[in-house]
């Protein structure tokens, strides 16, 4: 053998592509490089052969009749084609004649590329293109083009029901239990959604723990509650995870379409506006969308759009309550309270915008100026007065409020002493441990901490074992009924009784009557504050109050 003809066999047997050369006439091969194994044999088992020698007859009839076919053409052909031998091979084919000098057909080049890889990859990107990675039911984007089909479908006759499922408290599942078990959850709640919802039927998870389904061709609104019954029923079954159980619920929206929208994006928004209202009513339930539920929606973000603008443009105000000692008579502090007072909508109740401000996460700027501000006016006053200022659980959630704090007192050189935070059991509720870390740092740096709406909870006791609170306030709900409700006062004296062998001052709430005021007057009440001793006032009317020395008679 020559050393050309060395120097080409190791070119083509070193080719990735399997390369062939058959016989016009006689259709046998006449050369094979090595990498041909992979369909054929090995080249040697190739030579001298027919594919009706090396194929069962029908795959080499139709590989024969497909050659032949080339070679008359003439001409050059490229095309895809699948071969199953251990494994199934996608493989790319170029087939071209070659004639001898007289223009006669001589032989037929064959090469196939394997690219079973590169259309298996191209295939994953596809797949990941229109499925949720984790549960592997449709994600977002093949959500939404079921959705413009199914509206599409429906726009001149029929229902169909948008519905979206969003796991209640599933943070606190990821928190304390460990996201490998939330990923788990979240695979579990996909597989039996996918077992409940068949075609004509479409499920997706659009992100997080938030699931959406598209129910078409719904035949009445009772079949409609009965699917939904279902889903709900499937989902709050154990989840089991690592020899323990999880048990979950969920809040679900529901739009139905067409009628509820004209177009895909206003289902959409519906639906999500739906599943809000249900979240809103503490979860495990269902909602489905009215026209007040969006008049209600449209209201809220303009409030919450006028409130963002709200501190930029000085429209926040505190007022102050005082709070009057009950053993001389003499206001020993006042309690700050946030009042907006809007160019368009007037005062805006507190009980209207600060949930809001909660929701959004504004409640964290809004409660830093509050502290600013409450410890810059309480600087002027005198030493023996102080300032409480009520504190949002959102504000322990991100640790933000040591910072606040720290900047407030820096700010107005305050004594810390006479800065009073007040916290509701709602505080606590949330990773107890972290948030008592931080009332202790807080204590460390000398502000005071106070319960705030005592005996309304269900664990205000437990937290008394757990912190040792500088206050206690009882809530005006039992305030209001002690002269005439009988538990009122059994509670206020057992409140009052419990922190004065605990050594904790206490304060009432919503004192209005002078009635009040002697029923806790004789229970030992150190301190109270209400519209009888004196209503939130701007700062000036504080300045006019301390300038009488603070007597409850100046108060009022």
């Amino acid at each position: 053998m020559s050393q050309t003809q060395v120097f080409l066999d190791a070119i083509i047997n070193n080719l990735p592509m399997m390369v062939t050369v058959v016989d016009a006439n006689t259709q046998k091969f006449v050369l094979a490089n090595k990498a041909t194994e992979k369909v054929f044999g090995t080249p040697s088992a190739i030579i001298g052969k027919t594919l009706h020698d090396l194929l069962p007859r029908e795959r080499a009839d139709e590989f024969a009749l497909r050659d032949q076919a080339v070679i008359k053409s003439g001409k050059a052909v490229t095309f895809e084609c699948e071969y199953e031998t251990e494994t199934k091979l996608s493989l790319f084919a170029t087939l071209i004649p070659l004639f001898d000098e007289k223009q006669n057909p001589q032989y037929l080049l064959s090469i196939y590329e394997d690219v079973t890889e590169k259309r298996k990859a191209e295939n994953d990107i596809i797949y990941l293109a229109h499925h949720d990675c984790l549960t592997g039911i449709g994600n977002r984007a093949t959500f939404y083009a079921n959705l413009k089909e199914s509206f599409s479908y429906y726009q001149h006759g029929g229902i169909f029901a948008l519905v979206y499922l969003d796991l209640d408290d599933f943070k606190s599942i990821n928190d304390t239990l460990g996201h490998p078990v939330g990923d788990l959850v979240l695979v579990s709640v996909a597989e039996r959604l996918r077992k409940i919802i068949r075609e004509p039927h479409h499920i997706a998870r659009l992100g997080g723990d938030e699931f959406a389904i598209i129910f078409n061709g719904v035949p009445s609104v009772d079949a409609l509650h009965a699917a939904i019954d279902r889903i709900v029923s499937a989902i709050a079954a154990p989840i089991e995870t690592c020899g323990s159980q999880v048990i979950t619920t969920a809040s679900i929206g529901v739009a139905i379409g067409p009628d509820d929208a004209s177009d895909p994006d206003a289902l959409l928004r519906n639906a999500d506006i739906a599943l809000y209202c249900a979240k809103k009513e503490g979860g495990n339930t269902q909602r489905y969308f009215d026209v007040q539920m969006l008049k209600d929606f449209n209201a809220r973000h303009a409030l919450e759009n006028d409130l963002r603008h709200a501190l930029e443009n000085n429209e926040l105000k505190l007022y102050y309550q005082p709070l009057v000692g009950l053993s001389d008579g003499r206001v020993n502090g006042f309690e700050a309270l946030m009042r907006w007072d809007s160019p368009t909508r007037g005062l805006v109740s507190p009980a209207d915008f600060i949930p809001l401000a909660e929701e959004t996460g504004l409640i964290r700027s809004i409660g830093a100026w509050a502290l600013k501000r409450a410890c810059l006016d309480a600087a002027d006053w005198p030493e023996d007065v102080g300032v409480s200022v009520n504190i949002s659980a959102c504000q322990f959630r991100d640790q933000s409020i040591l910072l606040d704090v720290a900047a407030a007192l820096g700010v107005s050189n305050l004594r810390p002493s006479r800065l009073e935070l007040e916290i509701t059991e709602s505080v606590m509720l949330y990773n107890t441990e972290d948030t008592i870390a931080i009332l202790e740092k807080l204590r460390h740096i000398g502000v005071k901490i106070a319960m705030d709406d005592f005996g309304t909870g269900y664990s205000s006791l437990a937290y008394l074992t757990k912190f040792a609170f500088d206050k206690v306030k009882i809530d005006r709900a039992f305030v209001k009924g002690v002269a005439e409700n009988p538990d009122c006062l059994a509670i206020i004296r057992a409140i009052t009784g419990l922190c004065e062998s605990l050594n904790i001052p206490t304060t009432a709430e919503g004192v209005e009557t002078e009635d009040q005021l002697q029923w806790l007057r004789a229970e030992r009440c150190d301190s109270v504050q209400g519209y009888l001793l004196g209503r939130p006032k701007p700062l000036e009317a504080v300045e006019k109050i301390l300038a009488c020395d603070g007597k409850r008679e100046a108060v009022a």
